[in-house]
């Protein structure tokens, strides 16, 4: 299947419609092509193709499904291996449903094989875009494109997570990394003494994602500003959420919060915070 020549004449014929460049392991390029439904390899100096794998013009012989239509994001996932995401559909499905498939070149047989093959249990078909990250303890992680979707599956092709951005948005790819954040801003705190005296204190850092504990700092009469060395800890709790809340079992007038990283450091204070009645 290739795109067909438009009707009239005059319209722009979109051939070939580049999707994805990516690197092979000797610094060449992967090219996703997703109207001729094929890979090609390009030698980066020269522009010469090494190989094309799908598509009319195969360099490789297909084993049983391996065969794609409208692929996206090919990828290295090992010697002589690649990932793709094999959308199956460009708004007119071949097969009912997208995937992810791995396929292992033989580049002296001349043969490729699929050696595993990844969908979603419900089915999804992307009929655009779509994207596969390789995790390091194994699993993989699926941006379903147009659908809208992303999920994660284990080594054993188990879905372990699911989820789906907002009604009439989709997402090109997703990927999964872990997110570290500073705000600029400081921590706010607040406190309100309650009826039996004892004082709720909320810590709140915005986008900051590496505390662990959060102190509570006080002191006698109304504590202000520059007038650290008067501050006492009256309180100590792990981080729990945006708004961490506090309870000190003592009437406070003002009040200081520290937050801590996992090692114990300080790594950011707010102002001192009168409490409200």
């Amino acid at each position: 299947m290739v795109k067909p020549l438009p009707s009239p004449a005059t319209t722009a014929w979109d051939y070939f419609h580049l999707n994805a460049i990516s690197l092979d392991t000797d610094g060449n390029l992967l090219l996703s092509a997703r109207h001729t439904s094929t890979v090609y390899k390009i030698d980066r100096r020269t522009g010469r193709v090494i190989w094309r794998l799908g598509g009319k013009k195969s360099d490789f012989d297909l084993g049983p499904g391996v065969r794609f239509w409208y692929q996206h994001n090919p990828v290295v996932a090992g010697p002589d291996t690649i990932r793709l995401f094999d959308n199956e559909s460009n708004g007119t499905p071949v097969l009912p449903y997208s995937r992810v498939i791995c396929v292992r070149r033989d580049p002296i047989a001349g043969t490729a094989t699929l050696i595993r093959s990844l969908q979603h249990p419900q089915g999804l078909s992307a009929p655009s875009q779509g994207g596969s990250q390789g995790l390091e303890n194994g699993d993989t992680f699926v941006g379903w494109g147009a659908v809208g979707r992303f999920s994660e599956f284990d080594p054993h092709g188990q879905l372990i997570f699911d989820a789906s951005v907002p009604s009439g948005y989709d997402t090109y790819r997703a990927y999964r990394f872990v997110w570290h954040a500073e705000p600029d801003t400081e921590p706010v705190a607040t406190a309100q003494r309650q009826s039996d005296g004892s004082t709720i204190v909320h810590a709140i850092w915005n986008g900051a994602t590496e505390v662990a504990r959060w102190d509570v700092l006080s002191g006698s009469g109304q504590v202000r500003e520059g007038e650290g060395d008067n501050l006492r800890r009256v309180a100590s709790v792990a981080w729990n959420g945006l708004d961490t809340t506090i309870p000190v079992n003592q009437s406070l007038t003002s009040v200081r919060i520290i937050a801590r990283d996992g090692a114990g450091r300080e790594i950011g204070r707010s102002p001192v915070t009168p409490v409200s009645q």
